[in-house]
């Protein structure tokens, strides 16, 4: 099939589909540069968790090309990813993570890119935490038991309800108060502890939501589930792996990607995963582009 022209693609796709970025730290640039080498018209929503629900609020920004390039900035001058030295001499931090990640946001949403972000589509970040007067330990360890076990299996998305004293919750990025709000809830949906640390509010302790579900869809409004979906997922799927559901297409890399979830001390590895994407977009367009065209398929 050949791919429809930019004018016909951004006229079939606006409106008409959203997006749900899945977790995977450095990896969630692969999506950022599938989707700027689709060129798609804005989703009418997007979710995402961890560091997808940072890709979702980026792209939204306007600013993603300035972000990538001031994060890989950064990495190319962070010499590694553990300072032990630090714990002994109590001086900076021993992960070098929460402050850059912090910094990547402010630069996207700096300079107009927190008004284009009120003006998107509403973006849905997913949450986790430990629920007050839960066991802590027990309950993380039973998290990512099930995180691994899913993994294992190869399973899309978690269970609906989660683990014995854990919770979930979904916001929405435009109904922050301010930029420093939109950055401590994405930090939040991203805390992984020691990497980076766990936020308390309300009596909950946060923790990496991708440990309850790497591919949240249940964060979309339920009209958007009911709608077109593209889903980013930052591991390689084969053909069998991926659900056959008529309004949800699945994207992944073909195969694993170059840079770790945690990585920000080798910056070309971070410039590979985006470039692979960028490629990937190109190979996936045409798959997109019928999706896309297809109509919606109600629920039987």
């Amino acid at each position: 099939m050949n791919p429809p022209s930019r004018v016909s693609w951004s006229a079939m796709t606006s409106g008409s589909y959203s997006v749900v970025f899945g977790g995977g730290g450095c990896r969630t640039f692969w999506g950022v540069g599938v989707l700027e080498s689709l060129g798609l018209a804005p989703p009418q929503e997007s979710a995402g968790v961890s560091a997808g629900a940072a890709m979702a609020t980026i792209m939204a920004s306007g600013r993603a090309q300035h972000a990538l390039e001031r994060f890989v900035w950064a990495v190319q001058h962070n010499r590694r990813n553990v300072y032990p030295l630090n714990a002994v001499l109590a001086q900076r931090r021993v992960f070098p993570h929460d402050r850059m990640y912090r910094q990547a946001l402010y630069d996207a949403l700096g300079a107009g890119g927190w008004d284009n972000v009120r003006r998107s589509g509403p973006i849905r970040v997913f949450m986790a935490f430990v629920k007050p007067g839960a066991p802590f330990r027990r309950s993380v360890l039973r998290a990512l038991g099930g995180y691994r076990k899913r993994s294992r299996l190869r399973l899309m998305h978690g269970l609906e309800e989660p683990p014995a004293g854990l919770g979930t919750e979904t916001v929405t990025v435009q109904n922050a108060a301010s930029i420093e709000q939109v950055v401590e809830l994405i930090l939040a949906s991203s805390a992984t502890w020691p990497i980076t640390p766990l936020p308390r509010r309300g009596g909950r302790t946060y923790i990496d939501g991708g440990a309850i579900d790497g591919l949240p869809v249940r964060a979309l409004s339920p009209e958007a589930r009911l709608g077109k979906v593209l889903l980013l997922r930052t591991d390689p799927l084969r053909a069998e792996e991926r659900p056959g559901t008529a309004n949800r297409l699945y994207l992944s890399p073909d195969r694993p990607l170059p840079v770790s979830i945690w990585d920000y001390a080798h910056h070309e590895r971070v410039l590979a995963t985006y470039e692979r994407g960028r490629r990937d977009g190109a190979r996936l367009r045409g798959l997109v582009g019928e999706f896309l065209a297809a109509p919606v398929v109600s629920p039987g």
